[in-house]
């Protein structure tokens, strides 16, 4: 396997020539310690969670290892377990991307026995992760350092391996000296190495690739010896300083070659380019001051999952940022996420999910052409102090403007052991694309027509923020995308005028209709004019819980608000809320929790049929000069009815950089689903029964008011549901039919006004009873109901009543009654003999008596009740 075995120290372990046969690491007579103490130590593990080597990380992606244990391995077939005191459990397990060992390696010298592992995804700092610095030169003989890994106290002998990492203190012995006749190695120590010893203490095998450490710097990686802790036989070690360059090197490919990325070279290191490509370039602030997002409000950060800041990115609007394509090549949307608002991009502001995202389709990772992309972002973000979307630049600023770029790159790259938390700036001038290609700079041909300067003497965008705001005069005029912050080499941005079309276009595309079928649509007012919600009481705002608008509603009844299926499709009911009677979205009104919801059966999210949801609300809204329930059409409009839809979409969609927050109102003319299935129009066989559509030229409904109002004649025809673009000629708005959902509606809306609880719980059902006559007593008062247990299980339930009028105060009379649900549809039960007290006052005409029922339930789940109060027979409900 091309890896070493050590021999055990009473066994004789004779040299096959001089070369060190089956040699490798394991602690030998070391001490239990802790991953706090030794936070860059990291186990290598088959894919079965066997540890077989150690190995250092030294950045965010990068682990440092033996070649020796590569040997036998592709990337696919381990992993790597960093921030743990034990090896088989705790701390995070991290794929690896690939691997690459020294070219000049050599499996019977063991010479540049070095390896470097680029993982899958990056792992952040902690108290029990910490990246070590490479040492720059090998200490002096006598030096005291430290080895750790998980190897046997006692090597062969010992069944298995301690479980607690280990460490054991050594003594430098330096190349000459190791090779000197102090020692028995002679020959076979190579100028790569470095030897380390201390009696009866040693690295042995299962160690093989992990650190040697002095100084708080990594100075060798563990690779043979003679035995194990043997007389005579100092540990050997690759000597880091001597294969630093070669570290760094490898490093730096697999940060962005292999990934199509580019990765920024500093002032003080050589920044050649391979030929006339870009190759190993891209952006982090190179000495910038620290800055807010108060300052910078369209900055966000890229995060993966675990938390990783890899690119920057610039809001341009609700749920849209524009970021740089190269950072887009190793993720898929469901792996990253967007955090905004935050001055520290490790915490504190909104981290957001993804939902998609494009790059150009122009993109080329070589040249770096149309280095651009567009994010969606799952769930939209309202303006604040410290979120603010930024317009687009519309031309090119004139070579010596200045801008400003900001990030969270390092200050210093890969050799930094952070990133700066703070959000950093530098203040940079403009040079355009004909000026950064002249014979001024250094560049030629390699500066495209995407492509835009800027320039200050040591000062730039590097590694960390690619993808981030390039700033000039309020607009966003540039994407970091490559370059270095060396003399005559100015950081190259894509230039945002050149793609702004592009950008715009994708936007739409987002939420437009993909080929002649919508996939991801919500609507948006197009070409509408500011209204009051006095003008339209009825209608409603579906918000997530940070306040962000993502849809319309209409409010039916005092707890029901009916909106489109497709706009509950990512959502639970307790992360949303409504708010009813306010003119702006975002304030104002009532701000009410939702209790339950929901979507037509028959909803299919790709042909948008019964595009219709059904909202429980918490707790009931009374009416009010700004809320009023609207009635649902029996009937579907004739063509070319006037009708009026409303919401808070952007007038001017992705063009505007905020959605209004007055409430907008525009007019359209119905067109029923025949005559939008004709020839007239373009959707054809897509219209379906359930729908209706709308017209008028240059005006619609378009993204972010889906599921609001389309009212003619005072009640509700429409829910807003799709359309192809918003406000093309020959697209009319498309909208559920309310009238061919209608009795969907009511009978779902008695269902979510009925009870859901678990065994042992209690509900109150306050039921108000509209008494239209005079009583002179509730006698004989009977209550009817039909119970629905969907479990099926037999249990009793208790049923208490009281009483209580607006007019009388009346003393509640108790009635427990007992009965057994025997089958799943209970028949209906007639409680009779509830009797209340009698009540020989004169009830006036609209008294309104409330009659709260206690149910009690054991052994049951009751998810539907409905109930009628009779007297002598005679309904009292309305």
């Amino acid at each position: 396997m091309l890896r070493f075995v050590s021999v055990f120290a009473l066994v004789s372990c004779a040299f096959a020539g001089t070369l060190p046969d089956e040699l490798d690491g394991r602690i030998v007579n070391g001490v239990d310690t802790t991953i706090q103490a030794h936070p860059y130590q990291v186990s290598l593990q088959s894919n079965t969670g066997s540890h077989f080597c150690g190995g250092s990380i030294i950045s965010e992606d990068i682990v440092v290892t033996a070649a020796h244990c590569m040997q036998s391995y592709t990337a696919s077939q381990f992993k790597v377990r960093l921030g743990t005191t034990e090896y088989n459990t705790g701390g995070e397990v991290v794929a690896v991307k690939a691997f690459k060992f020294h070219e000049g390696y050599n499996s019977k010298t063991m010479v540049n026995d070095v390896a470097v592992i680029k993982l899958a995804t990056p792992v952040r700092e902690s108290s029990k992760i910490r990246y070590i610095k490479l040492a720059q030169k090998t200490p002096p003989t006598g030096t005291p350092a430290v080895v750790t890994g998980w190897g046997t106290k006692c090597y062969l002998t010992c069944v298995s391996l301690p479980k607690t990492l280990q460490e054991v203190q050594v003594d430098i012995v330096d190349e000459k000296a190791c090779a000197s006749n102090e020692y028995k190695y002679g020959s076979q120590i190579k100028e790569t190495m470095v030897c380390a010893y201390a009696v009866n203490k040693d690295a042995c095998q299962g160690d093989s690739g992990g650190p040697l450490v002095a100084n708080n710097e990594l100075v060798g990686i563990v690779s043979w010896g003679a035995g194990c802790a043997r007389s005579g036989y100092p540990g050997v070690y690759c000597d880091v300083p001597s294969v630093r360059s070669w570290i760094e090197k490898t490093a730096k490919e697999f940060l962005f070659y292999n990934m199509f990325r580019f990765v920024a070279l500093f002032a003080f290191v050589s920044c050649a380019l391979a030929g006339a490509i870009p190759n190993d370039l891209d952006g982090r602030i190179v000495n910038g001051v620290d800055t807010t997002i108060q300052a910078h409000p369209y900055q966000v950060s890229l995060q993966t999952n675990n938390g990783f800041h890899f690119c920057g990115g610039s809001i341009i609007s609700e749920d849209i940022v524009v970021t740089a394509a190269h950072c887009m090549q190793s993720y898929k949307a469901y792996q990253f996420k967007v955090r905004l608002g935050s001055t520290e991009y490790d915490n504190g502001g909104e981290l957001v999910a993804v939902k998609s995202f494009k790059y150009h389709e122009g993109y080329n990772p070589e040249t770096m052409v149309n280095d651009v992309a567009v994010i969606k972002l799952a769930t939209p973000v309202r303006e604040s102090s410290k979120v603010r979307y930024i317009k687009l630049a519309e031309k090119t600023p004139a070579t010596g403007t200045t801008a400003v770029v900001t990030g969270w790159g390092s200050k210093c790259f890969l050799f930094c052991q952070t990133a700066p938390k703070v959000l950093q700036e530098v203040e940079v001038d403009i040079v355009d694309e004909k000026a950064c290609a002249s014979s001024e700079y250094k560049y030629g041909d390699q500066i495209k027509e995407t492509m835009l300067c800027a320039y200050a003497v040591k000062k730039d965008a590097c590694q960390g923020d690619s993808g981030g705001p390039l700033v000039a005069k309020n607009q966003l005029v540039g994407v970091v995308s490559w370059g270095c912050a060396v003399a005559a080499y100015p950081g190259v941005y894509c230039d945002v005028a050149t793609v702004r079309n592009w950008i715009l276009e994708t936007g739409r595309r987002f939420c437009a209709l993909a080929g002649t079928l919508l996939d991801e649509l919500e609507g948006r007012i197009v070409n509408g004019v500011d209204t009051t919600i006095q003008a339209h009481p009825y209608q409603v705002s579906l918000q997530t819980n940070g306040g962000g608008h993502f849809c319309g509603g209409s409010i039916i009844s005092e707890d029901i608000v009916v909106t489109a299926a497709h706009c509950m499709q990512k959502y639970k009911a307790d992360e949303f809320k409504v708010r009813l009677g306010s003119t702006e979205y975002n304030k104002g009104g009532e701000l009410v929790a939702v209790k339950a919801f929901r979507n037509h059966e028959g909803y299919n999210p790709k042909t948008k049929e019964y595009d219709v949801s059904v909202i429980k609300l918490a707790t009931p809204v009374r009416e009010s000069s700004k809320i009023r329930y609207v009635k649902l059409a029996s009937k579907a409009p004739a063509t070319g009815t006037t009708a009026v839809v409303t919401g808070w979409g952007s007038k001017c969609f992705l063009l505007c950089v905020t959605a209004p927050k007055i409430l907008q109102e525009v007019e359209v003319d119905i067109v029923d689903e025949k005559a939008c299935a004709s020839k007239q129009y373009k959707y054809g066989d897509q219209i379906k029964k359930t729908m209706l559509c709308a017209y008028a030229l240059k005006k619609d409904a378009c993204q972010g008011d889906s599921g609001g109002p389309l009212v003619a004649n005072n009640e509700l025809v429409g829910i807003v549901s799709w359309g192809n673009g918003c406000g093309r000629a020959g697209y009319p708005g498309v909208y559920c039919d309310v009238a061919s959902v209608r009795s969907w509606i009511e009978k779902t809306s008695k269902e979510l006004l009925q009870i859901n609880i678990k065994t042992k719980y209690i509900l109150i059902l306050n039921i108000k009873v509209n008494l239209f006559k005079t009583l002179n007593s509730l006698n004989n008062l009977q209550i009817s109901g039909r119970f629905f247990d969907p479990a099926a299980y037999r249990g009793n339930i208790t049923v208490n009543t009281w009483i209580s009028s607006t007019s009388t105060t009346i003393t509640p009379g108790n009635n427990t009654n007992q009965f057994i649900l025997s089958h799943q549809w209970a028949t209906r039960i007639t409680l009779t003999s509830i009797l209340f007290q009698s009540i020989s006052t004169q009830h006036s005409f609209f008294d309104l008596i409330t009659i709260f029922v206690l149910i009690g339930s054991t052994n049951i789940s009751i998810h539907y009740i409905n109930f009628n109060f009779l007297q002598n027979g005679r309904s009292l409900s309305t």
